[in-house]
């Protein structure tokens, strides 16, 4: 049976509560979900999500981070306009590669996101702007952003090669027909969408 007052996990007279502070990882809380007689449920909650915060906060203490970390430290301080666009790319890449360490980031581990892009008929323009992303954060890493013992957390960015099939558009001269729906879809000189009419 554990107790109320077992450090870091107490029973809040509904469930048992997860509320403790661990080293380089901060607050850990949870409301388990699990009631006074399922105190042992609740203990290997508890010890697995410790688990979890420890090894975190021994990274964090050791002045390691994760792709997944990284990349929630550029967009938080990114000022440039095309942030949107970097995100849009996040939001592909940190599925496949969030959970690697910056230094597991490189084109051997890089291959199988490109590979699966490819097959789903993605251009080679598009992955390498979103690699081109990877290598941004990579190179913040190494360059500018420094743990707590004043250390980069990457030694070295790695070189990563963009992939280029040749797959792009052939760019063409537009028909008449294409002329004219073009013309007729872009806004007039007053702002006014053609066949609009301004208010008197």
């Amino acid at each position: 049976m554990i107790w109320q007052e077992f450090s870091g996990l107490r029973f809040d007279g509904k469930q048992w509560t997860i509320d403790k502070r661990v080293k380089g990882h901060g607050r850990l809380f949870e409301r388990t979900g699990f009631g006074k007689e399922e105190a042992e449920q609740a203990q290997q909650r508890f010890h697995a999500l410790m688990s979890v915060a420890l090894a975190e906060g021994q990274r964090h203490t050791a002045g390691v981070m994760t792709f997944n970390e990284a990349a929630a430290r550029q967009l938080r301080e990114a000022t440039k306009r095309s942030v949107e666009r970097d995100m849009y790319a996040l939001q592909r890449l940190v599925p496949s590669i969030g959970h690697l360490l910056l230094a597991e980031i490189h084109q051997g581990t890089l291959q199988p996101y490109i590979e699966q892009r490819r097959q789903a008929g993605i251009k080679s323009g598009m992955i390498a702007r979103e690699l081109t992303v990877v290598r941004r954060i990579l190179t913040l890493a190494s360059r500018l952003w420094r743990n707590a013992d004043n250390q980069p957390y990457l030694p070295v960015p790695p070189l990563l090669a963009l992939p280029d099939w040749e797959d792009e558009a052939v760019p063409y001269p537009l028909s008449w027909d294409e002329q004219s729906a073009l013309c007729a879809a872009l806004p007039r000189p007053d702002g006014l969408v053609r066949g609009e009419h301004r208010a008197p």
